[in-house]
């Protein structure tokens, strides 16, 4: 070599790098050691327990790996509680079927529940059934025209509703109505008569009603009633009471308002003056009742 250029130094050694498998051959042979060391532990069944050594000690010997419990919190860690599934009964074919008691209580329940309502729905369709009927024949409407033409029998007009409000109520019956108005001359039998034939008629659309009355009709009555007398026995009895001054007035002014006259008070009081009347007990009831009073104001 030339002495002008300078020899050149020798490299210092570099360090070897750390190599990467070694962790992982590390962890492989780690893994190896376990499945060796747990083929060679001995099957549970084949270790016969001996009766002198404690439980505890047996749990030390063994190896123990991966866990954090030690053998004390095994041993006194509690049994973990399998559940049970419910499974189906099955009965044998030739035994009669019978299930459990609560299973028969809740049937009979549901069963006595159904019965309950079905009966609840009858019974309001019934109540249903009855208000459409006394509906179609308008006795509400009857009992406000019987109050407002009728003067002086409040118990009457009471009565006789509440019997037909009553016969009325249902589809069927076992026998007709007989109504049986009693009661001196005038006090309003025909009158009131008259109202449920018109109040009837307007009500009912076939028009199956009798309002013609013969002359012989009576005697033949009477001799049937006669030999039919439990007949009398089942009639429903409307008393009608006599009829005072203040109703025989009341009856002047209706009459006076139909005719088209002014119903005065003063003027309704002298026509009714011109009545004969019974004196009772401070009280003046009419002869005649109202059945003068058309007469009286025709010749007005």
């Amino acid at each position: 070599m030339d002495r002008g250029q300078s020899s050149p130094e020798p490299a210092a050694p570099v360090a070897p790098s750390p190599s990467v498998i070694a962790p992982v051959r590390a962890v492989v042979r780690l893994r190896h050691q376990v499945r060796l060391l747990r083929k060679r532990r001995p099957p549970p069944s084949a270790v016969e327990p001996d009766p002198g050594a404690a439980a505890p000690r047996v749990l030390r010997e063994q190896p123990q790996f991966f866990t954090f419990d030690g053998p004390a919190e095994l041993a006194s860690r509690p049994a973990r509680k399998r559940r049970r599934r419910s499974r189906l009964v099955l009965y044998p074919e030739t035994s009669r079927k019978f299930g459990p008691r609560a299973e028969r209580q809740s049937r009979a329940q549901r069963c006595l529940l159904l019965l309950v309502a079905i009966v609840g729905f009858q019974v309001l369709n019934a109540i249903e059934n009855l208000d459409d009927n006394a509906l179609r024949y308008d006795l509400d409407g009857l009992e406000k025209t019987l109050q407002r033409a009728v003067f002086g029998q409040p118990a009457a007009v009471g009565r006789l509703v509440a019997l037909l409000r009553d016969y009325l109520a249902t589809h069927v019956h076992s026998r007709p109505l007989l109504l049986a108005l009693h009661g001196p001359s005038g006090v309003g039998k025909s009158h009131v008569g008259r109202l449920l034939a018109r109040h009837f008629r307007a009500v009912l659309e076939d028009g199956a009603l009798v309002l013609q009355y013969h002359e012989g009709l009576r005697a033949s009555l009477r001799a049937l009633l006669t030999r039919q007398h439990p007949l009398w026995e089942a009639a429903a009895i409307v008393p009608f009471l006599l009829l005072d001054k203040r109703d025989v007035v009341s009856c002047f002014r209706d009459e006076m308002a139909g005719e088209g006259f002014f119903p005065e008070q003063a003027r309704a009081e002298l026509l009714a003056e011109q009545l004969s009347y019974y004196r009772v007990a401070g009280r003046e009831f009419a002869v005649t009742g109202c059945k003068q009073v058309v007469a009286t104001v025709n010749l007005l």
